[in-house]
């Protein structure tokens, strides 16, 4: 398959053979979504089709995971310097067992895979146990490759939207985490600022895709046969930048990616506010860009950023901004 560490998770839930792995995705076809184990066994076939062998496609599709940009240039060209701060801020597709293999050089450091730092991070696995305290809730997920916890904090604000949304995270739900690493007496955790249950199987089958792609390009550089367009700095991976960053280059990143111009706009817009407590008021946003779309239309896409982990609600629901400023 691919002759790396990925190599070893096809026993786990990540390689070609995931149709037969009872404890890594192809499992999990009989468990949240279609029917027994034999529906189990076919979804992870499919999985291993079109997520272990289709790397070349563009990654901005309906999983939700982001790719991490700048890493197409050399580590020391000059278009690369200056900007490992900005990579670190990218919201990198990871599965748990790459969590473990996550290094902190020394405490407080930002962590590193694959040679390259990273602190945001999203994930996609079962919830097989749940822990509610007043301040804070922990989640323990399974994806195949290993377990991890995952802590989302509670504000004495939440509404009661948010409330029912985390009581319907429960166990055996596939969820998918937005969150930050964090090491505590030398162990890995995530602190989460979005979990949102999985919609469709797919979903799955794509974050496998995307955490493969990522790692080999990386890793190797990209995969022979499947070149990723070049821009003028010599930064192939760019185009493929994650949605986040500081406008009005993350905008242009986010066209790129797959989202609409107006998306672009608005995060370009949002961002404008990451220096103040509240953030961006939607009604202010909607005024903003009242010409181009419906206020229906402009509320449907902020929405749609906040699912995809690009915008968090603030002091409440009519208040977003950009996760990169938290």
């Amino acid at each position: 398959m691919m002759g790396s560490n990925y190599g070893g998770y096809g026993g786990s839930g990540m390689g070609g053979g995931m149709g037969g792995s009872a404890g890594g995705y192809g499992g999990y076809g009989g468990r949240g979504f279609g029917g027994g184990g034999g529906g189990g066994g076919g979804g992870g076939g499919g999985g291993g089709g079109g997520g272990s062998h289709s790397y070349g496609h563009d990654s901005g599709g309906g999983g939700g995971g982001f790719m991490s940009p700048d890493v197409g240039a050399s580590q020391d060209s000059p278009s690369n310097r200056g900007r490992k701060n900005n990579s670190n801020q990218s919201l990198r597709p990871v599965l748990i067992k790459q969590v473990g293999e996550a290094t902190q050089p020394i405490p407080d450091a930002p962590f590193v895979l694959d040679g390259e730092e990273i602190s945001q991070v999203t994930i996609v696995g079962r919830v097989i146990a749940v822990s509610q305290q007043s301040t804070f809730a922990t989640y323990t997920l399974d994806d195949g490759t290993g377990n991890l916890d995952i802590k989302l904090f509670i504000n004495d604000d939440d509404n009661d939207e948010k409330a029912r949304q985390r009581d319907a995270i429960v166990e055996d739900v596939f969820v998918r985490v937005h969150g930050h690493l964090r090491s505590f007496k030398g162990k890995t955790s995530v602190v989460a600022f979005n979990i949102r249950p999985v919609e469709s199987p797919d979903e799955i089958t794509y974050h496998n895709t995307e955490c493969e792609y990522v790692h080999l390009f990386l890793t190797k550089g990209g995969l022979p046969g499947h070149g990723v367009p070049q821009q003028a700095d010599g930064n192939g991976y760019n185009q493929q930048s994650s949605m986040y960053g500081n406008a009005p280059g993350a905008a242009m990143g986010a066209v790129d990616n797959g989202a609409t111009p107006l998306q672009a706009q608005i995060i370009s817009f949002v961002s404008q506010y990451g220096h103040t407590q509240d953030g961006a008021a939607i009604p202010d946003i909607v005024q903003k860009f009242r010409g181009q779309a419906s206020e229906a239309d402009i509320r449907n896409d902020v929405v749609y950023l906040c699912s995809e982990g690009i915008f968090y609600s603030t002091t409440d629901d009519e208040h977003v901004k950009n996760t990169n400023d938290m």
